[in-house]
Parts: structure tokens; C-alpha cells; sequence
């Protein structure tokens, strides 16, 4: 993923007001756990994307 958007949307996710968007990020594991489970392949953006931001929602 690029490292501007990167940026972008850590700017984005971390305000204060989107707070509630940001989970705990997915570890290697889970995201290969989550490819065998679904039988697909994630794009190398959404895995970027998921290990950085948000893997699952925090309850």
C-alpha cells in the first residue's frame, strides 16, 4: 500500500471523531486462517490495510 495513503488514513482513522472505525489490526495468522476459510486470496492493499488498521472490531 502506498505510504501516502497510509497517511491519509491514519489521519482519517485516528481523529477523534472515526475512533469507533479502528479495531485491533490482524496478525499474520488470522489473515491466513481468514484466506483458508473463504477460499480466496486478499489483495496485498487489504492485507496492508488490515494488518495496519483494522482486523476486527474491538467489542
Amino acid at each position: 500500500m502506498r505510504e501516502d495513503l497510509i497517511k491519509r488514513l491514519r489521519l482519517f482513522l485516528f481523529n477523534e471523531k472515526h475512533q469507533t472505525l479502528v479495531g485491533k489490526p490482524a496478525s499474520q495468522r488470522e489473515i491466513i486462517e481468514a484466506q483458508q476459510q473463504l477460499h480466496v486470496q486478499f489483495h496485498s492493499d487489504y492485507v496492508a490495510f488490515i494488518e495496519t488498521f483494522v482486523g476486527h472490531m474491538q467489542v
